[in-house]
């Protein structure tokens, strides 16, 4: 199927002013102020707001342009060349003294990477696009003492699990997600995204850390903890989440990591629900059903599915009560004849397809 917007046929006044831009591009120019855009517009005799926004819009989908217009760092920019930006963030990225602390870096770094006269000038706004959340590339540390940290990168963290307390209960709630291909770099997004919950410890010599790596992280919210793994080669992510408010938190999870899902067009994914079976409930590898598959049970009033690993029934109802929160799903009302369900999303209802989203600078 064409992506939106392939194919359309654009206004004669959009050409000209794309046509205006593929001329500042060739004169040299990687970003213009949105001032100038607006200028340009109003050459067209474009000076309404809501017709600028949707050209504006419409050109950013398309990859024309990079323009952020809700974030408050990079709606006076307007991004012409995608290149200057991903050599910009390599420059971070490849920088040898950001590797050798294994991601972190601060603003003195930032200005002898940004040095070049054509970066120089673009620090913040290029900063913030690293932490904008299309990109989600790095974010602030929390400070310590009062001292400002700098920022991290996950994807240069270390490879290797640190220590930490994970406490394991019968009641645990577990959660996977398998995909047929998996691309890289959702752990590392999804750890920008939720970085506000990392938990906390202490290190060897007594100072604070977070408790993250490469392909992990333990988050804390409300006296819950989950942690949440990468399995690069096994094509999938695992959610084990310990505490009080189980369900809550991962909900939370399951809203983070799909909205990271969203910027993929036609990813194949499978969120997979734990057998809750005697066998199961203690198995260190539960059989595992697919989400949807216990969503067409309980719309055609199948309320038992049957464990392939102890071949006993369980409730479909119990699996998703003990999984999901109640308002996510309707078992009172089975698919009847000649009525169709919608799949039962949650917060997704109102998700929107992304259209042709900016290219990323690949993860390393």
């Amino acid at each position: 199927a064409l992506m939106p917007h392939v194919g359309d046929r654009l206004p004669g006044v959009w050409v000209r002013i794309r046509r205006d831009l593929a001329e500042l591009r060739e004169q040299g120019l990687d970003y213009i102020p949105y001032q100038q855009f607006l200028d340009l517009c109003a050459q067209h005799n474009m000076v309404e707001p809501a017709r600028i926004n949707l050209v504006g819009g419409y050109f950013h989908d398309l990859g024309i342009f990079l323009h952020f217009r809700d974030d408050w760092d990079l709606r006076d920019t307007v991004i012409l060349n995608h290149e200057w930006v991903t050599d910009g963030v390599y420059k971070v990225l490849d920088n040898g003294t950001v590797k050798a602390q294994q991601g972190r870096f601060t603003d003195d770094d930032l200005m002898d990477i940004w040095a070049d006269e054509s970066y120089r000038e673009k620090r913040r706004e290029l900063l913030a696009l690293m932490k904008n959340t299309k990109f989600e590339l790095c974010y602030e540390l929390p400070p310590v003492n009062g001292q400002r940290q700098g920022y991290l990168a996950p994807q240069l963290l270390p490879v290797d699990e640190i220590d930490y307390e994970w406490r394991t209960h019968d009641n645990n709630l577990r959660f996977e997600y398998r995909y047929d291909f998996m691309p890289k770099g959702i752990l590392s997004r999804f750890i920008v995204k939720r970085h506000q919950d990392i938990a906390q410890a202490t290190d060897a010599q007594g100072h604070p850390q977070q408790v993250h790596w490469r392909y992990g992280v333990l988050l804390e919210w409300e006296g819950t903890r989950a942690l949440v793994r990468e399995r690069y080669f096994e094509k999938k992510i695992t959610v084990a989440v310990e505490g009080p408010n189980r369900i809550g938190f991962l909900a939370i999870i399951r809203h983070s990591i799909q909205q990271i899902h969203d910027d993929f067009h036609n990813l194949a994914v499978h969120e997979m629900v734990p057998c809750n079976c005697e066998e199961c409930r203690d198995a260190h590898r539960p059989h595992f059903f697919r989400h949807e598959l216990l969503e067409r049970y309980l719309r055609r009033g199948r309320y038992d599915i049957t464990c392939e690993v102890s071949l006993e029934d369980v409730d479909v109802r119990t699996l998703l009560r003990e999984t999901f929160p109640p308002e996510w799903y309707d078992e009172a009302e089975p698919e009847r004849p000649g009525k169709r369900h919608g799949r039962s999303r949650g917060w997704q209802e109102d998700r929107q397809p992304i259209l042709a989203a900016p290219p990323v600078p690949p993860t390393v």
